[in-house]
């Protein structure tokens, strides 16, 4: 499967390779205030590293990991700056080194939450924002559930943390209609 995984998602960045490098995500945008001037960051999933590069230029070193080595390559033509790490997240665990920040957009394996603790600073920052179940009402039948997050989950899960900002609904996304939750949490 991780093959496969990395075979598609090296395809749709190829395919992609024309269009115009996405932009930060809106939740890290407009929470970006509350962002150290320098650290360390982790950007789990990075795709073609908007985020990222958002990260670099408010003074952080990033570590951006992705399966695509065609995403990967995007990151580091636009930023050298990076520190890139190729690997599947379902075979290879996190960095073992504490980071003042962390980013997971669009990425679910719900596997890599327990390891946010002891990869994040006291006082640093988590941003998750990801689909949830409420896809299956927009798109049936379209993703697997396990790439879903159910109803109130993701704030479950970081319920002991000093959540800063949490939504869970239907919003308008970069290409359409989507279902998720969001949250920007301190770790205590």
């Amino acid at each position: 499967m991780p093959r496969e995984d990395a075979e598609r998602w090296n395809a749709r960045y190829r395919e992609c390779g024309n269009i115009p490098i996405d932009v930060p995500r809106d939740l890290l945008v407009n929470f970006s205030h509350l962002l150290p001037s320098s650290g360390w960051a982790l950007d789990i999933a990075t795709g073609r590293g908007a985020n990222a590069i958002f990260l670099t230029q408010c003074g952080l070193k990033v570590v951006a990991i992705d399966i695509s080595w065609v995403a990967l390559y995007h990151a580091h033509h636009r930023c050298p700056l990076l520190y890139l790490i190729l690997a599947d997240l379902t075979e290879y665990s996190l960095p073992c080194w504490q980071f003042d920040v962390i980013l997971n957009f669009y990425y679910l394996n719900r596997s890599l939450f327990p390891l946010f603790s002891s990869r994040l600073k006291s006082g640093g920052l988590l941003f998750i924002e990801t689909l949830t179940e409420k896809m299956e009402e927009i798109f049936p039948n379209r993703i697997d559930p396990m790439y879903l997050l159910r109803e109130g989950e993701l704030y479950h899960i970081f319920r002991e943390w000093e959540i800063l900002y949490y939504n869970e609904g239907i919003t308008q996304g970069r290409s359409g209609l989507k279902a998720i939750a969001s949250l920007v949490a301190r770790k205590p």
